[in-house]
């Protein structure tokens, strides 16, 4: 689960950040690792049709949102 990979990745990050702990390489690979499944994990952004005005009926007659 990302959930639990992303607490540990923040324990990994403030123990080296805040709690000047060295980083180790098995770190940095669990975080980049996590990166790697979030950004796989995104949504694609949808293609845009462009801007179209506030109130402008689409071809069925209806909003377009």
């Amino acid at each position: 689960m990302l959930a639990d990979a992303l607490r540990a990745a923040v324990r990994t990050f403030d123990d080296v950040w805040y709690g000047d702990r060295p980083g180790t390489a098995d770190g940095y690979a669990q975080v980049k690792d996590l990166d790697d499944r979030l950004r796989a994990a995104r949504p694609a952004p949808l293609e845009s049709d462009g801007p179209v005005p506030a109130g402008q009926a689409d071809e069925d007659g209806g909003p377009r949102w």
